[in-house]
Formats: structure tokens, C-alpha cells, sequence
């Protein structure tokens, strides 16, 4: 789970994602990344993103709002099994064979 700018997400190992307001729990969204893929690491949150990475390494950015949007994708092309890193303006994405730094 990720508490970020005061809402709570969970993403399932399945994709389904969850937005719930953490003081009283009410569900404010829910909707699905990905067809069959699997989620197995944490998603983080920056700048008004979040991003969430599923196994086969493909990235989904969400925007951090009150109702679930269509979320980019961006295919890493190598097997990512941790979360993103973020630092200093940088997001690093550590996959089987690379580390991947992103930012400006």
C-alpha cells in the first residue's frame, strides 16, 4: 500500500488497483492495469505520479486524483521484480539485466 497526498492505494498482485480514503476507508476509485500481468512490487509516488511496475517490466504512471485514470505504459523489455527508486529528480528502475536512471 501507499499513502500519498491523502489517499491510500493498494495495488493487487493482479493489477486491480484500490484508491481509499485512509481516515474513513471508503473506496474513492478502483481500476485494473495491465491484462494478465502480475504485481508483486510496491508502487511509489512523485510529483504527482504514481508509478507501478508489473513483473514482464512494463511501467504504469497513474496521476494522483480522485478517479482512475488511463495510465501510461512504458515497457522496460527486461523482467522487473523491485520498486522504482526516486532521488534527486531521478527515478532508477532495476530489472533483471539493467539499472535504468530516469530524469532530466
Amino acid at each position: 500500500m501507499l499513502l500519498y497526498r491523502g489517499h491510500l492505494y493498494n495495488v493487487n498482485w493482479n493489477g486491480n488497483v484500490q484508491c481509499l480514503d485512509p481516515e474513513t476507508g471508503k473506496e474513492i476509485f478502483h481500476g485494473k492495469l495491465g491484462r494478465t500481468k502480475s504485481f508483486i512490487a510496491s508502487p511509489v509516488a512523485s510529483d504527482g505520479r504514481l508509478y507501478i511496475v508489473d513483473e514482464s517490466g512494463t511501467v504504469y504512471i497513474l496521476k494522483d486524483a480522485s478517479t482512475f485514470n488511463e495510465p501510461v505504459e512504458i515497457e522496460l523489455n527486461d523482467i522487473c521484480l523491485t520498486a522504482p527508486a526516486i532521488t534527486d529528480g531521478t527515478i532508477y528502475f532495476r530489472t533483471q539485466k539493467f539499472l535504468i536512471a530516469v530524469g532530466k
